[in-house]
């Protein structure tokens, strides 16, 4: 049961985010690759978690199913070592993973 991200939160954590070139996107995601193990895909999804988007618009937005979505936020949950959504968001700004 993952929690939400809170909507004063997510506004937080939106105006932190800053646009990156596309140098700096490659080696954020090659850090993030080395450093936990994350794939593409789950990057992409951990930006939309950092975004405030639920599972429903995550798998919207990316057009797969549900419980695609909710495989990969699993898979971001466990590599992280966390528990929930909120604090992945956190540790993803923090380590300038997105």
């Amino acid at each position: 049961h993952a929690a939400w991200i809170d909507s004063q939160i997510a506004r937080v954590v939106l105006s932190n985010i800053q646009n990156e070139d596309n140098e700096k996107e490659r080696k954020t995601q090659s850090n993030a690759n080395k450093k936990y193990g994350l794939t593409k895909k789950e990057l992409e999804v951990l930006t939309l978690i950092v975004d405030g988007l639920s599972n429903q618009e995550i798998s919207e937005k990316l057009v797969v199913s549900i419980s695609t979505t909710k495989a990969h936020v699993h898979n971001i949950l466990q590599k992280l070592y966390l528990t929930d959504r909120t604090k992945a968001a956190i540790v993803a700004l923090k380590e300038g993973l997105v």
